[in-house]
């Protein structure tokens, strides 16, 4: 699909770099994003009416970064600088806002308040604990869940590309190659595995994750991975558990939606049940 000069993982920043939203444009687009993203949520789940959203566009953070308030509120932290591509708009806005982060943790808040002992450690989730891996892996699917391939394109290439000022025309390829990059995220486990445990140096580890994986940033996930550990793995194999659990439960659309709500809202016990599927 993209022949020429040069190595694969050049190649492939070559094409991404075609797809970059001007700067002046990206809190638009992603805001727009975000609306898609609770329209397509609202479907299938109520949006409780204390649920509020705030987003703060800061250079504090690289990696947009998600925090719960509770009572239904949250905070997304957005540094524009990192929001270049196209595709990261749909990604960054369902993940963590809807039907991600934002919305799955008010489920899991209301679900632990309705509950007849409320216990408190009911409302903590530790960052290094299955659960959290857990609910990266649910935000991650929810990704999918919300915008499966066609409709996804659809709204790519009727919205979000003209209103970035890029070519519509061009939408169907880059998703497919956005897709086939994301697929190879699993692989990378065995390679950060022996990374954090010693056994492969930081260059060579780098090399491996974007040559074999087409990591775009192999240094940053090294550093993330180095920063939080296991909790890492909730972008991959807890995504793919999440995934394989509720197809495995639904033979609908509607079933889908409803299976991830049951596991967001009993995440505290049943992510034995998922891990182990």
């Amino acid at each position: 699909m993209l022949p020429g000069q040069g190595s694969l993982p050049f190649r492939i920043a070559d094409f991404q770099s075609q797809f970059i939203v001007p700067i002046e444009k990206r809190e638009e687009v992603f805001i727009k994003a975000l609306g898609l993203c609770r329209e397509a949520t609202e479907k299938y789940w109520d949006i409780p009416e204390e649920s509020s959203l705030e987003l703060d566009w800061t250079r504090d953070v690289t990696t947009p970064w998600h925090t719960f308030l509770g009572n239904g509120q949250s905070v997304i932290q957005i540094n524009p600088l990192y929001m270049g591509y196209i595709g990261s708009m749909i990604d960054v806005a369902c993940h963590e806002g809807f039907p991600g982060h934002h919305i799955q943790l008010s489920i899991k808040e209301k679900a632990a308040v309705d509950r007849s002992k409320n216990y408190p450690e009911r409302q903590i989730i530790l960052l290094r604990s299955p659960l959290s891996a857990l609910l990266e892996g649910a935000a991650d699917f929810a990704v999918e869940l919300a915008f499966p391939t066609n409709e996804r394109l659809a709204v790519e290439k009727e919205i979000l590309f003209p209103l970035a000022g890029l070519d519509p025309d061009s939408a169907e390829k880059y998703l497919i190659i956005h897709r086939l990059v994301r697929e190879l995220a699993p692989a990378t486990i065995p390679t950060l595995q022996a990374f954090a445990d010693e056994e492969l140096p930081r260059i060579a580890a780098s090399v491996r994750l974007e040559n074999e994986f087409l990591v775009s940033s192999p240094m940053a996930l090294l550093d993330h991975v180095e920063t939080f550990s296991a909790y890492s793995v909730g972008y991959t194999l807890a995504y793919q558990q999440i995934k394989k659990y509720v197809v495995a439960n639904s033979s609908s659309k509607q079933d889908e939606w409803a299976v991830l709500k049951n596991v967001i809202s009993n995440a505290d016990t049943i992510w034995r049940e998922v891990f182990e599927l």
